[in-house]
């Protein structure tokens, strides 16, 4: 279903509730439902304004003088960026590539989940770094995490569709 053809549908099934409060839910249902378009500048501000941030924080705060506010703010806004930059990439990189045909909230959901896994990725290794305790060996304990993170989701998600019946998931 398109998002207006669903806002519609949502309408209408509130308006068969003869309530007093129909009027109310059907003007919050309205406002649960963002359409593609409004997500997609939504994320493109949001992204263009953490960008901004970070460049204010890189160019005005000194690393040797400043608290742990300074870091805290830099690695923040950093992460925010990468979210919102690499999620808005992935998402056309998953609708344009992607073999299968979904809904486009799933396509959201997917490159919003890989956005933030490579910016948690990213900003660890760039705070190692810092610090000066990232190695080989961090290095790989942290892809091995996130590997093993990516399958725990992917293991979840088929385990939800093929829903078995208890005996047998568990074999007792």
């Amino acid at each position: 279903m398109k998002s207006t053809e669903s806002v519609t549908w949502h309408k209408s099934r509130l308006l068969q509730k003869n309530t007093q409060h129909s009027k109310i839910a059907v003007r919050s249902a309205i406002f649960l439902y963002m359409t593609l378009r409004q997500y997609l500048t939504i994320m493109v501000i949001g992204t263009i304004l953490c960008w901004l941030s970070w460049a204010v924080v890189l160019f005005n705060i000194d690393p040797y003088s400043s608290d742990i506010f300074g870091f805290a703010f830099f690695y923040l806004s950093l992460f925010l960026s990468l979210v919102g930059t690499i999620s808005i990439l992935a998402f056309f990189i998953h609708q344009l590539f992607g073999g299968e045909l979904l809904p486009m909230f799933r396509y959201v959901q997917k490159s919003f989940r890989d956005a933030m896994i490579i910016s948690v990725l990213f900003v660890l290794i760039l705070l190692l770094q810092g610090t000066g305790v990232l190695n080989i060996w961090n290095f790989t304990i942290l892809i091995f995490l996130v590997l093993l993170t990516i399958s725990f989701t992917i293991s979840i998600k088929s385990a939800r569709k093929k829903k078995l019946p208890f005996d047998q998931n568990f074999n007792l």
